[in-house]
């Protein structure tokens, strides 16, 4: 009865703060279960999709390491992307991992390097930090490609208050040495509560250099017979035209998986409400080691 309370009082808390309009950078680099819960993961723990987040939530949890191998599909582009991440949570006192994403279509065709690492500086309370570097050929929206080489970095921190609840905060791509389009820099809040087989998560994602622009993230998994995640999520971001107009759009997402005590098989898709043609997919593998 007590966690049905702070069930209500933490959805309640969440729904007071969402806005009458919003707008997000792009999210690409999500995992398998960020892409099915919405891109809410900022405050997610044991999931390599926290590398490419906020770094700080993979040194959360400890005692896990794995390797995901995924391949995604987005039509409106024909953006074809598949990646490899590492995380290692159990070997030493301090969590790393590193990823590598290629990315191909529509003019593209770079590679994302990301590696990351976090250090519980107290019980439950973690910081993190992750450098990328971009390399190749992007292609933007209204604009000729471009070949590009750029480094950036982020800066994390995520927390357990209590038996059920964390919350992370992240700087997403804070150096100087960035393109807006590719790597916005881009300020993150994040909460999550998980009891048992059940998680409910919400992020909410901002501009730096505009507050106002903001993008808004809420996901759920429950997870059936023990080792089925059911997952289901809600986006509301601008997305950018060709006319250079941005309107805002509510995608929603859903996905499953089958987890065995080696790893894991993924499946996750994304379909926006307002562009018919804006739909996605998912598809990974999780190996434990």
């Amino acid at each position: 009865m007590k966690l049905f309370y702070f069930i209500i009082v933490w959805a309640s808390a969440v729904i007071c703060i969402l806005p009458n309009a919003a707008a997000t950078p792009d999210d690409a680099l999500f995992g398998s279960r960020s892409y099915a819960m919405g891109g809410a993961s900022r405050a997610l723990a044991a999931s390599n999709d926290a590398l490419l987040t906020n770094p700080a939530a993979i040194g959360v949890i400890r005692g896990y390491s794995s390797i995901d191998l995924l391949y995604s599909f987005t039509n409106i582009n024909n953006l074809g992307r598949f990646g490899i991440n590492v995380v290692d949570a159990k070997a030493g006192p301090v969590a790393g991992g590193f990823a590598v994403t290629n990315i191909r279509g529509s003019g593209n065709k770079y590679n994302y390097f990301t590696l990351g690492a976090a250090y519980p500086v107290i019980p439950n309370l973690s910081l993190g930090i992750s450098v990328h570097h971009i390399r190749g050929t992007y292609h933007a929206m209204n604009e000729d490609p471009q070949s590009v080489k750029l480094y950036s970095g982020d800066i994390g921190i995520c927390a357990v208050l209590g038996p059920y609840m964390k919350i992370g905060a992240v700087y997403n791509n804070l150096a100087k040495d960035q393109n807006d389009s590719i790597l916005p820099a881009t300020i993150g809040l994040g909460t999550s509560i998980a009891a048992e087989a059940f998680t409910l998560a919400a992020d909410m994602v901002m501009l730096a250099k505009n507050e106002k622009d903001k993008s808004y993230h809420v996901g759920t998994e429950y997870i059936v017979a023990n080792n089925i995640p059911l997952r289901l999520g809600w986006t509301y971001r601008r997305y950018q035209r060709a006319n250079d107009k941005n309107p805002y759009e509510h995608l929603i997402s859903g996905g499953f998986a089958w987890l065995s005590q080696n790893g894991s098989l993924e499946a996750s898709c994304r379909r926006s409400l307002a562009r018919d043609n804006n739909w996605g997919c998912l598809v990974a593998m999780k190996l434990g080691f």
